[in-house]
């Protein structure tokens, strides 16, 4: 175990720790730890309502998640893994249960204390109020120990719901301990930006040369629902990606683009970014979004028949405030367009301001997938056909890799009180009070609903 672990004895507890999230990207982000010898902590404990022993819990989730990722694996650094896991099954809903999760904590509940929650938001107020009458986590918790809950999305289904849930949690967890997970946060060049500056002289140049017209992200999946209808047809494009891996793609870039004061918290200068963008009215709904669903969504099994539901979403709005006001942002995301997934950040410049002419020959892209690279168009010359592109390649990785490395550093964030990669509760609600005029309007039918033909484009789109 990593020496600075060592003199206070960490204690995890994993919630829903047989739903699909933790198969399929903690259990291997933990196993990467423990192979590293950086392993957050002592003990693993399992609350979740399936009947299982451990040792099945060992079996059929843990061994076939690890062997899923890794292409082998180490039998001496599974033993030391295997060894960390006790499994307490719990309703939720059953305060008993929460005794007996107390009762497995025993002294460690006076160590370290770092929950996990991947639940749903309907169930995070029972389980507070259950840890807290059970005595989960005792409001005089050890002065020389920590807690902290780390919490999923979704938070909430609007603004009130979110504010509910940072209520309940509220009852026994300060707000400095709420660690709020985007896992895109921890994506290595989202998590650079705001150094990029200083890190790279070509791209400060560019920030430095000409103001910001426009910023444009998007987050192209080619991949469909498939098999999750039942939950997708409840949310949409928007809440799904939208109101959260796209606004922070946004607020990374805002992040650069501002070159903001080097003391700020990175956690304050993203609220800042978050407070600038304009908040759409009913008549720019109608006028600067638009919504599609792709063709044989609503064959796929648990859709309604007449789903409204956006597979993509287009939401225009501005910079309101700030050095880069007046500055374009155009969002986009969604399933089945195209035939790989694009995400990319590209920021357009303008050498002219006072004319306020979009130069595309000047624009930088931060692009995360297919690869992750910055690519750099620059006009040295007045002809415009002289444009010099340099890409500059940053890593490659799998999938199923990438996600172990970012819940990696997340978990490693989290037990080191690292708040950098975490979403602080009032910059969830200022998400949520830019997303929440957008799904008001769609829900009025402000912007209808349009079809577009699978992983293409959608035919209206800039339009």
């Amino acid at each position: 175990m990593d020496k600075k672990h060592k003199d206070n004895k960490t204690t995890l507890v994993l919630f829903g720790a047989t739903g699909d999230l933790v198969f399929r990207k903690v259990l291997p982000s933990l196993f990467e730890l423990e192979m590293d010898e950086e392993m957050i902590a002592e003990d693993i404990i399992l609350f979740t309502r399936r009947d299982l022993k451990t040792e099945e819990f060992l079996r059929d989730f843990v061994r076939p998640s690890l062997e899923r990722v890794f292409d082998s694996v180490d039998e001496k650094v599974y033993e030391r893994f295997a060894d960390r896991f006790r499994y307490v099954r719990g309703d939720y809903d059953n305060n008993e249960d929460f005794k007996h999760l107390k009762e497995s904590l025993g002294e460690k509940g006076k160590s370290n204390l770092l929950f996990y929650m991947p639940v749903y938001p309907d169930h995070l107020g029972v389980i507070i109020d259950n840890m807290k009458e059970a005595g989960v986590v005792p409001l005089d918790h050890a002065a020389n120990a920590w807690k902290r809950v780390v919490v999923e999305k979704p938070f909430g289904k609007d603004l009130a719901s979110a504010r509910s849930i940072f209520d309940s949690l509220g009852k026994v967890f300060s707000t400095e301990e709420i660690y709020n997970i985007d896992h895109y946060l921890a994506k290595p060049l989202l998590r650079d930006m705001s150094s990029l500056r200083q890190k790279d002289e070509k791209i400060d140049n560019m920030f430095g040369s000409g103001e910001v017209a426009r910023i444009n992200i998007r987050l192209f999946e080619a991949a469909g629902v498939e098999s999750r209808g039942s939950f997708y047809d409840a949310v949409g494009a928007f809440i799904d990606v939208g109101q959260n891996h796209v606004l922070q793609m946004l607020t990374a870039a805002l992040v650069l683009a501002e070159d903001l004061d080097k003391d700020k918290e990175i956690g304050e200068a993203r609220e800042q970014a978050l407070s600038s963008i304009g908040i759409l009215t009913p008549e720019e709904i109608k006028t600067r979004t638009r919504r599609g669903q792709y063709e044989g969504y609503r064959q796929i099994k648990e859709v309604s028949d007449n789903s409204d539901t956006e597979t993509y979403f287009c939401v225009e709005t501005d910079i309101r405030k700030g050095a880069l006001k007046g500055a374009q942002i155009n969002l986009e995301g969604g399933k089945r367009i195209g035939k790989e997934n694009l995400k990319e950040i590209e920021v357009i410049f303008t050498k002219d301001p006072e004319a306020g002419r979009e130069d595309k020959n000047e624009r930088i892209i931060f692009r995360l997938e297919p690869t992750e690279e910055i690519e750099i168009f620059k006009r040295p010359g007045e002809d415009e056909e002289d444009v010099k592109s340099i890409t500059i390649q940053l890593r490659e990785r799998t999938e199923r890799k990438q996600y172990t490395e970012e819940y990696k550093t997340l978990f490693q964030a989290a037990a080191e009180g690292n708040r950098s990669l975490f979403l602080a509760p009032r910059e969830t609600l200022l998400l949520w009070e830019f997303a929440e005029a957008v799904i008001k309007g769609w829900r009025e039918n402000l912007r209808p609903l349009e079809s577009y033909p699978q992983n293409e484009h959608p035919a209206f789109r800039g339009k």
